[in-house]
């Protein structure tokens, strides 16, 4: 069954705003990744930092060669995918998994078919010849995207600071945790974004998340789920994928009891209650005083999206964008926005252009 996240995704969004031209375009170059364990990198080269200090080693590693290793050892062709055929399951034996670090107590297996499902937790994630290439690319954004809206004196920085940025970043990345693949994402761009934003400023500073993606970031709230310097707030279809996780129960555990929220809202829900829940969002977000606000987008939300949907049509993003930037207590919070889901392909672009517009537009109220 073909994938719905596919690179059209991302042209129909650039070339909407390529016709619009109000908006700066850059693009963020990256090299290719040494497979040598300890090769030496600069300290401009942001990402490949980042993902080490926060993705599992293992995983990264797997990432990066198994589609070739595969390939030689004649499983597959080198057009083909590699697919995991079982997974891991939790049990007293094996370990219970405690953490997104050491997520079982079991080292990777040596058979090579079972390690695809040891980092993975579904099958809609496939590893193909060029998918390191992009998820490399993907996570690059989401960290250089950081140093756009850190002070211009921090070092690694962007030489012009803004005060909003978007990152589209191709795969997504909310479902993943830093080691297992799911939900077509690999590498966790919000969890890319924050380790950056620590980075640049020197410190642990206070950071949202508010995921407005259909589907909850499980990923996303899993690494953040014992830390009060990162507060997660989701709306999200109720009992949809990943089917587990979002719960209105889920507020975060340890120090970090209190700083999830979850507003799951029924399939097929107006705009008008999902807007009740954004509100909720917002004031939660206020409270909390972030020194950053990272969004989550994805426009999965949208009423025509094959895989899950609100009737929220292209209008309604301008209004969901204005409520969130317009608090007069978020005006001057620097913001990162990371591209995630979406599927109605001739819908993006306007779908985005709509979001800027009242994006824009609140920060200016």
């Amino acid at each position: 069954m073909p994938a719905l996240e596919s690179p059209k995704r991302l042209e129909s969004i650039i070339n909407a705003l390529k016709e619009d031209g109000t908006h700066e375009l850059h693009i963020e170059p990256y090299s290719p990744w040494s497979s040598e364990e300890n090769a030496e990198h600069t300290e401009e080269d942001l990402i490949r930092w980042i993902l080490k200090d926060t993705h599992e080693a293992g995983y990264l590693k797997h990432l990066q060669t198994v589609h070739k290793r595969w390939v030689t050892d004649g499983l597959i062709n080198d057009d083909e995918h590699v697919l995991p055929e079982c997974f891991r399951v939790p049990s007293r034996a094996g370990g219970i998994p405690k953490s997104t670090e050491q997520p079982f107590a079991r080292p990777p297996p040596k058979d090579i078919y079972a390690q695809s499902g040891y980092y993975a937790f579904d099958m809609s994630t496939g590893i193909a010849k060029d998918t390191w290439t992009s998820v490399l690319a993907s996570a690059n954004l989401a960290a250089r995207a950081a140093s756009y809206i850190t002070p211009t004196t921090t070092q690694g920085a962007h030489p012009q600071a803004y005060k909003d940025v978007l990152a589209l970043c191709r795969p997504p990345g909310h479902h993943c945790t830093t080691a297992m693949a799911g939900g077509y994402c690999y590498a966790n761009n919000a969890v890319v974004s924050v380790s950056a934003l620590g980075r640049l400023t020197g410190g642990a500073p206070r950071v949202a998340v508010l995921d407005l993606d259909f589907h909850h970031g499980n990923g996303t709230q899993d690494v953040f789920y014992a830390d009060p310097r990162v507060l997660y707030v989701s709306i999200h279809g109720d009992a949809e994928y990943p089917y587990y996780t979002g719960f209105a129960g889920e507020r975060g555990e340890g120090p970090g009891l209190g700083f999830t929220l979850n507003l799951p809202l029924r399939v097929g829900a107006s705009f008008e209650e999902y807007a009740e829940k954004l509100a909720v969002a917002v004031r939660r977000i206020v409270e909390f005083a972030p020194d950053f606000l990272l969004v989550s987008l994805g426009f999965d939300t949208f009423r025509l999206d094959p895989i899950g949907k609100f009737d929220i049509d292209v209008p309604d993003y301008e209004t969901m964008a204005r409520t969130v930037k317009g608090a007069p207590q978020l005006k001057d919070v620097p913001s990162i926005i990371l591209l995630e889901g979406g599927y109605t392909v001739d819908k993006l672009g306007a779908c985005m252009l709509s979001f800027l517009k009242g994006w824009e537009n609140g920060g200016k109220e």
